[in-house]
This record gives C-alpha cells, sequence and structure tokens, in this order.
C-alpha cells in the first residue's frame, strides 16, 4: 500500500448500492500526495476545500462524458452518446465531493438495435450478439416493416390479436444494473476519470501559480 502513489489509491471508490461513482473518495486524508495538495493550496494562498470542491466538480462534469461514452459504446445500435449522457447525473456529495450515478431511465426502443423480421420472430443485435424476439414482429411478412408501425417491433401479450405492446432493450441504468451487468458499478471508469481528476488538481495549482506571479 505504501508503494502506490496517491491516485492509485482508491481516487475514486463505488459503493455496493446501485450505480454511483463517488468522486469524494478521490482525496484521502491519510494520503501524502493529499497533504503535498494541501500544502500548495496553503502556500499559493488558497482555500483547499474551496479547490477541491471547483475540481471534482469539473472532473464529475467530464466523468459523466467518460461514463456516457463506455454505456453507449456497451449498447450499439443507433443510440448516441448524447442520448446517454441526458441519463448520467452528478452532484455534490460530502464536503468538497461528487457523486456519479446513472438513475432509472427510460429503455431504448428495439428499433434501435437493427431488427429484422423473420419467419420465427424479429432479430436484433446489441452489444455486438445477434439475439431474437420469438413471436415479435414489425411487418406482415418477413423483412417487411408496416409503415404504420413507424419500425417499432412489438409483440402480442395474449393468444389473441390484441393488445400488443412495444418492445424496448436496456436503458443506460439497466447496462450498469450491478446485478446484470458486465461492467458491475462502472469500474471502467476509475482510472479514466482518476486521471483527468489529477490533471484538474495541477491546473488549478498551475493557474494559482500563474496569478500570484503577476
Amino acid at each position: 500500500m505504501c508503494c502506490k502513489s496517491f491516485f492509485e489509491r482508491q481516487q475514486i471508490t463505488h459503493t455496493t448500492r446501485g450505480n454511483m461513482i463517488d468522486v469524494n473518495r478521490l482525496v484521502s486524508t491519510s494520503s501524502k500526495s493529499y497533504e503535498k495538495i494541501v500544502s500548495q493550496f496553503k502556500e499559493l494562498g488558497k482555500d483547499v476545500n474551496n479547490e477541491l470542491q471547483i475540481a471534482t466538480k469539473k472532473t464529475a462534469k467530464m466523468g459523466a462524458r467518460v461514463v456516457a461514452k463506455e454505456v453507449q459504446s456497451e449498447l450499439g445500435g443507433t443510440i448516441t452518446q448524447t442520448e446517454v449522457l441526458r441519463q448520467v447525473k452528478y452532484r455534490p456529495y460530502g464536503k468538497t465531493g461528487q457523486q456519479i450515478t446513472i438513475p432509472k431511465g427510460r429503455r431504448f426502443s428495439l428499433k434501435r438495435f437493427k431488427p429484422t423480421q423473420t419467419p420465427a420472430g424479429v432479430t436484433y443485435t446489441m452489444r455486438g450478439q445477434k439475439k431474437t424476439r420469438i413471436g415479435a414482429f414489425m411487418g406482415p411478412r418477413p423483412r417487411k416493416k408496416a409503415t404504420k408501425l413507424n419500425g417499432h417491433v412489438f409483440k402480442r401479450i395474449g393468444k389473441a390479436r390484441l393488445p400488443i405492446t412495444k418492445l424496448t432493450t436496456a436503458s443506460p441504468w439497466g447496462v450498469m444494473n450491478p446485478n446484470t451487468s458486465r461492467m458491475p458499478l462502472m469500474d471502467f471508469a476509475v482510472d479514466a476519470i482518476g486521471i483527468k481528476f489529477n490533471e484538474q488538481i495541477q491546473r488549478r495549482i498551475k493557474s494559482a501559480i500563474r496569478r500570484n506571479s503577476r
């Protein structure tokens, strides 16, 4: 433990409850590197908590994009990073931190994952894998889409012709669900966000040095 740098030791930790990155844990009060940061800010006449709040907020804003990019890549289809980003939230957490989360949100229509009508149902591609929804339909016959269904995929709820329900796939929250995800609790984003936090801290220090030198 003592041989690892500050930014290698629990820079970002994650809770075991839900999909959350706790940027508050970027700062460890037992770390020698933390003490160095505090010392530098004090020497420059800066309020430590204020500087850390600014750094973590900017880090969280960039971190939300890191998360959105990875989730979009995992989902695939025609889902855009911007659409996913709308469902990624960050907010103050603790004294100097920020919390990045993906709350429960809307699922994306199966229409967004290259669906194709087949005799057995509808095939689509998600997360790089081809799947089939048996009994689903998007038109009157294979490879024929019904204009009135607008490209969406439906399935009958019972044996009768009606009612029908529109089929959807995972939401960004579902992709990151610790019970089902291949990337539980957003572990993939820890290193990238840790680097961005380090960059923000160094930027704050350099900015203060420039101001003091005028």
